[in-house]
This record gives C-alpha cells, structure tokens and sequence, in this order.
C-alpha cells in the first residue's frame, strides 16, 4: 500500500474543471485516510491560480483554497507557470515552483517514496 502519493495535475481548470476537482477531493480523501499526499500543478494545471482570480465563486475556487491553506499542494512547474505566464500569479500566492527552467521532478518524488498519479 502506498503511504506517499503525489497527485501530478495536467488539467487546464478553464477546459475542464470538474477534472482539476477530482484531484482536490482526491487530496482530500488521501489525507482523511492518513495518506501522505500532495498535489502538483504541472502544465496546464498551473493556470489554476489566474482561474481562481477570474473565477472566485467557481466550486473549485474554495476546493483550491483549501489546499493551499492546508499544505496539501506540493509545487507548480517552473517551466509551465512561465510558458502560460501566470509565474508571477504563482509567485504572488506562494506557491512553490520547481527548479528555474524545470518540470515537477517527478523521478525525485519516486525516489522519496511517492506513488504518481496523472490527472
């Protein structure tokens, strides 16, 4: 059984936002069942910040909300915040971006421990 999951999010919250919430309650439910998980913001995803903003009465806005107030959202992709230039919007809400010029490092989480999941 995995003890470490790292939710890897690829989904643009403007296509597709009841996707981007199925890993929010998967978040949720992981961490009531005593799993460590976390949730990364990885191409398209990273424009869940700028969405938010635009659209603060959206379902997933609080969804959002909570997990960064809770801790449970473990980075942005560096590379992908700059290539749909909403870094500084990352920035600006403290979200943690992976190295400069870099995707989320995947093969680090493996070796720490974490299971992948893809949304």
């Amino acid at each position: 059984m995995a003890n470490k999951v790292a939710i890897i999010s690829l989904v643009d919250p403007f296509i597709d936002p009841d996707r981007i919430h199925h890993a929010f309650e998967y978040i949720f439910d992981m961490k009531k069942n005593g799993i460590q998980a976390h949730l990364y913001l990885d191409g398209a995803s990273v424009k869940m910040v700028d969405f938010v903003q635009k659209n603060p009465s959206h379902e997933i806005s609080p969804l959002y909300d909570r997990v960064l107030r809770e801790g449970f959202l473990g980075g942005a992709c560096n590379f992908c915040a700059a290539a749909f230039n909403v870094k500084e919007q990352l920035i600006g809400s403290n979200v943690k971006l992976s190295p400069e010029n870099k995707h989320t490092q995947i093969g680090q989480l493996i070796n720490e421990g974490y299971q992948i999941i893809t949304i």
